[in-house]
């Protein structure tokens, strides 16, 4: 007697929504940062609020359970992907190969660890040239179609996870220059009204700057770091933690790479 054993995939319509409402998201967030305040940041913020609920909507329905329960899990945004992630999977069967929310999870762990908090991009550069060259070829030369096809949707997760870390590094940056370049304007502005340069940034406030801006929106090394010299004082932030940190010197006014 012949046996048959049929291998089926689980369906992947609603993990494609998932991935779709979850890059929009990472989208507006960067979007958000160079936005300036008003109806449009509001807009903006709006359209990743939608983009959250369609992600948690498709992504209960996804693993067998009702729609209402990811719009549940909206007031605690990114946690409740999480939460959603480690529920188990009704769908779910022993023929089936494994769903797609570790992966979901894990991309957005590297999104969370390599971009909010190290703030480098050394981990998603390494991934990334992995899954180009080693899981997407070995992927595409598989025997099994379907196993084929949920090998290279796992592939174009992380692909776009690894995309958005480097997207939201280098528009932090950018953000970065932009603001530091509004604290020397103001630096500069109280030297020529005071005859010396500011003690500390505190200074500046308010007459000079409403307040101290944040160089990026990260975990770490986020702040800018004055240096105070009754000469030449400097101004650096940290672009590539731990070190690359461009610095702006008063004295010389031009901006220099310090390491």
């Amino acid at each position: 007697m012949e046996i048959v054993i049929e291998t089926r995939m689980p369906d992947t319509r609603h993990g494609k929504k998932v991935v779709i409402a979850i890059a929009v998201m990472l989208l507006t967030i960067i979007v958000s940062e160079v936005v300036p305040t008003g109806d449009a940041r509001l807009a903006v913020l709006f359209l990743h609020l939608i983009a959250l609920g369609c992600a948690l909507w498709f992504y209960a329905k996804a693993k067998g359970y009702i729609g209402h329960l990811g719009l549940l899990l909206i007031p605690i945004f990114w946690f409740g992907l999480l939460i959603l992630a480690w529920l188990p999977d009704k769908t779910a069967d022993a023929e089936k190969p494994p769903s797609i929310g570790p992966t979901l999870t894990g991309a957005a762990l590297l999104f969370f660890v390599d971009a909010i908090w190290m703030n480098q991009g050394g981990i998603s550069a390494i991934l990334g040239l992995a899954i180009l060259f080693v899981a997407i070829p070995m992927a595409l030369f598989g025997r099994e179609r379907a196993l084929r096809a949920y090998k290279l949707k796992k592939s174009a997760i992380w692909l776009v996870a690894v995309i958005c870390v480097f997207a939201f590094n280098w528009a932090s940056n950018q953000m970065a220059r932009h603001r530091a370049n509004d604290v020397i304007v103001a630096v500069k502005a109280y030297h020529q009204q005071h005859g010396a340069y500011p003690k500390r940034l505190d200074d500046l406030i308010p007459v000079f700057l409403p307040s101290v801006p944040r160089a990026k929106y990260v975990l770490g090394l986020g702040e800018f770091k004055y240096l105070y010299d009754e000469a030449r004082p400097t101004l650096f932030y940290v672009e590539f933690p731990p070190f690359g940190r461009p610095t702006f010197s008063f004295g010389r006014d031009e901006w220099d790479y310090i390491d």
